[in-house]
């Protein structure tokens, strides 16, 4: 699916300008034009910013970090939707979520995304009892 956007490194997405045309049910065309702008992100229920874009009317959310991983490190966005232990993800090095900067983005396989996720939990834990 090609969509017209603009991604910045640091995560913004901006909807480009277009033209758009629509036949009536009397077969009369009107065509309309869309202005640059920039699209506002949304929090999904794990805390991952989402944008929603369409082509041709069919509309797609697309999180973030995935698109800039896909723009800026060449990152195949079909192997996200895999669930097995070999497939590749991004994560974020610094564990924030919303933060889509390209410096604190990877690709990392997802048996390390666990096992950094597991090492990141027992030294919070650690910090919180005084070890």
């Amino acid at each position: 699916m090609k969509i017209c956007m603009k991604l910045a490194i640091i995560g913004r997405v901006k909807a480009l300008r277009k033209t758009s045309k629509h036949v009536s049910k009397k077969g009369k065309i009107s065509r309309r034009v869309l202005k640059e702008k920039m699209l506002k992100p949304n929090l999904d229920a794990r805390g991952y910013y989402h944008v929603r874009l369409a082509k041709e009317g069919v509309y797609e959310l697309f999180k973030i970090h995935v698109l800039v991983a896909s723009v800026w490190l060449n990152y195949d966005r079909h192997q996200y939707d895999r669930k097995d232990i070999d497939s590749f993800v991004v994560n974020h090095i610094n564990e924030i979520k919303t933060d889509n900067r390209l410096e604190n983005l990877e690709i990392i396989t997802q048996a390390e995304n666990i096992q950094k996720y597991w090492e990141n939990k027992r030294k919070r834990n650690e910090s919180k009892i005084g070890i």
